[in-house]
């Protein structure tokens, strides 16, 4: 990582605090991108797991658990110690690190962030669930985006809404 700046204005210098800057990574091999919004964020993930051929990686983790009869799609990531239960679809999505997923839960175009709990029968399509969020039995949610440690209760339906609390800002 280089910075660059105009004028010869240095980290000491009082006008540093106003100068723009312009920072340049330079890869020799694998895949960079920017995701300065959410839509950037769900569109940077979708291009990974398009590009997942290419890397040669297994996106599911060997630690991660995932029990009989569940489907995870070849479109699909599943992070390190990540727990997905019996009868769950999990389809052109990707599931953070020490997440637990109840049984006949259906996901599909999601991103869920680490250790996020989602409990037995919960219908998740098109959003995204930040950390340490936690879903009660049989939560649906569309096109949403649930902020950190968020608990929704049971049988909540939400549709192309922010679930945070007022009280705090939204972290990504």
């Amino acid at each position: 990582m280089s910075s660059w700046n105009e004028g010869g204005i240095t980290k000491d210098s009082k006008a540093s605090v106003d100068a723009i800057k312009c920072h340049a990574f330079i890869m020799d091999t694998g895949f960079c991108s920017r995701a300065n919004s959410l839509a950037a964020y769900c569109d940077v993930n979708r291009q990974i797991l398009q590009s997942k051929y290419t890397l040669d990686e297994d996106f599911i983790h060997s630690t991660a658990k995932v029990k009989a009869k569940t489907q995870v799609g070849q479109d699909s990531m599943v992070g390190e110690e990540s727990v997905i239960g019996e009868k769950v679809s999990v389809k052109r999505s990707v599931i953070g690190q020490h997440c637990n997923i109840g049984d006949k839960v259906k996901i599909a175009n999601s991103i869920i962030m680490d250790h996020v709990t989602i409990k037995e029968g919960c219908v998740i399509h098109g959003s995204v669930i930040c950390g340490n969020a936690s879903l009660s039995e049989q939560v649906e949610l569309k096109d949403c985006l649930v902020g950190s440690k968020q608990t929704l209760p049971e049988k909540a339906k939400f549709s192309n809404e922010i679930v945070i609390d007022n009280d705090y800002m939204m972290e990504i």
